[in-house]
This record gives structure tokens, sequence and C-alpha cells, in this order.
């Protein structure tokens, strides 16, 4: 890395992968759950398989419990895509699963999450699900 500022620029590159991580987790979760399987099961078998981040061992459980006391709330995970954007924006770099993780984000904040834990995006995903049924 070069440059001032390269570390602060490398943890943007590394939040948008781990956002985008426990984006993907909520959806194989949600699928999941739509699709009448075991959670736990299902989680159990994704950690142990290529489809393995961190995010699974970080936020699945908290996800699978409905327990969503902040350690990194949603509305801060929304400025740092914010920021990721900004920075992808200047560099003339589309970043199109962003800036659906971005509106995903939004809309949770919108709904009340904001200061719960980032894994309560889960809630989202889940609200759509139920307005698609409507």
């Amino acid at each position: 890395m070069r440059g001032a500022g390269s570390g602060a620029r490398a943890k943007l590159a590394a939040n948008l992968v781990v956002g985008l991580n426990r984006a993907a987790l909520v959806e194989g979760l949600v699928l999941a759950e739509g699709l009448g399987l075991d959670l736990p099961t299902v989680l159990a078998l994704l950690k142990d398989s290529p489809a393995y981040s961190a995010a699974m061992d970080a936020k699945g459980e908290r996800m699978l419990r409905g327990e969503f006391a902040p350690e990194a709330r949603l509305r801060q995970h929304l400025k740092d895509v914010e920021l990721i954007l900004g920075h992808a924006r200047r560099a003339g770099q589309p970043l199109p699963l962003s800036a659906t993780h971005r509106e995903l984000l939004v809309a949770a904040i919108a709904a009340g999450d904001g200061e719960l834990d980032n894994a309560a995006v889960i809630r989202e995903i889940r609200r759509r699900g139920e307005k698609a049924h409507d």
C-alpha cells in the first residue's frame, strides 16, 4: 500500500467485503427459511462449505436468535457504505452490489433498525418477503 491514508482506504475495501458477506448470509438464511429448512442446520452446513465467511461466525447465531443488541450499528455501517460509494464514484468505479446494499441499509434504518446491530439486516430482508406476500 502506498500513500497517506492507504490503511484507511484498505479498511473501506475490507468493510465492503464484510458487509456484502453479511448480506449474502442473510439472503441465504432467509431463502433456507422460506424453503422450510432448519436454520441452525443450514448455518452449520454453510460454515463447512465453500460459502464460508467469518460473518457466519460473527453474526450467524445472532441472526438466528434475533439478538440485535448493538456491537456494530446498522446506521454506522451505512456511513461506511456511503464512504465506499463516494470513493468509488471519484475513482470512476461502479459498485452495483454496494449500491444495492446501501439501499437495503437505508430501508432498514427507515424501518427503525438503525441503532440495532448490523446483523439486524435480516429483518429488512424478511420484511421484503412479507410485503411480497401481501
